[in-house]
């Protein structure tokens, strides 16, 4: 396990509140080898893992600044909206496996509006975003884990140091802890398969997909469904892997005609990831859009080209 300058920098925190009388300014987390979700998985960085090695899920509760570590198996249950796609639908294609995550919630101030930091891919190496109302704000600069969790960290040292030694029996400490949110998802993790299988069904008895395998991999064409029963996915794997051309469907509840099965969108997938142009139509009206994506993430979005 690589070293933590995350790691380091908490627990020298600690040392520093211990000698001022503020530790109530922080809640300790157990170490634990706890691991993320497979399709979350390329999103949470070795330096994340080893603070977690060493920190477990701590929480930061100083005035001003309150902040709860989310462990790695909770990250699915989450969820965070993506830019472009109907949050409801995005969810289900995570649910029933067709797509992994573009975004893994690691910290939260506001749990309960899905208010926090998560992590993106920015290039090679995932990035910190802030989360507000479950959607990633756009970032100039986003900063490593390590970077980001030192900043906060620097931020607690400095309160503490400008409040000086705590001669006194600390207050009891006011802030609540949003790691005390954490119940409202821990029974929803198992709802986040780690990929498609056959026979997969939603908590409801309804199956998730219609397919054939190979060697255990999905193969050829696949149809995935809404909890509902409604179609939500439909397209090809080649070797257990999205390939070719998919179509997305909205949930029935997004149309007047609940029969309608309104089409989101129509468009190429590559290693399992939206790429190009896709068109289609939203939540909010049949009149056709165009979405363009690069490795599943949303770059444009606009009324479709002329024909």
């Amino acid at each position: 396990m690589m070293e933590s300058r995350a790691a380091a920098a908490f627990e020298a925190l600690k040392s520093l509140l211990d000698a001022n009388g503020k530790r109530h300014w922080i809640r300790e987390g157990s170490p634990t080898d706890d691991a993320p979700h497979p399709l979350w998985a390329h999103l949470v960085p070795p330096a994340l893992r080893a603070f977690v090695a060493r920190c477990g899920y701590p929480s930061i509760l100083a005035p001003g600044l309150q902040l709860a570590f989310v462990p790695l198996h909770l990250q699915p249950t989450i969820g965070l909206a993506e830019a472009g796609f109907d949050w409801h639908l995005y969810k289900a294609l995570l649910q029933a496996a067709v797509r992994r995550a573009n975004g893994a919630f690691f910290a939260g101030s506001d749990l309960s509006d899905v208010g926090g930091w998560c992590l993106r891919l920015d290039g090679e190496e995932p990035r910190v975003w802030e989360i507000e109302e479950s959607l990633a704000l756009s970032q100039k600069k986003p900063a490593s884990f390590d970077d980001w969790c030192i900043a906060r960290i620097e931020k607690v040292r400095r309160k503490a140091l400008a409040a000086g030694t705590g001669a006194k029996k600390p207050r009891k400490q006011n802030a609540s802890d949003p790691a005390d949110e954490l119940s409202l998802y821990a029974g929803s993790a198992s709802y986040y398969p780690t990929a498609v299988t056959p026979d997969a069904r939603w908590p409801n008895g309804k199956v998730k997909s219609e397919g054939a395998f190979k060697d255990d991999k999905p193969e050829g064409p696949f149809r995935f469904f809404f909890m509902t029963g409604a179609p939500l996915a439909s397209g090809h794997f080649e070797n257990g892997v999205r390939q070719g051309t998919w179509q997305y469907h909205l949930p029935p509840s997004h149309t007047e005609d609940a029969s309608e099965k309104r089409l989101w969108g129509r468009g190429e997938v590559k290693d399992g990831l939206e790429e190009g142009l896709w068109t289609g139509t939203d939540e909010w009206s049949p009149v056709e859009r165009a979405r363009v994506f690069h490795a599943g993430v949303l770059q444009e979005l606009s009324a479709p080209p002329t024909r």
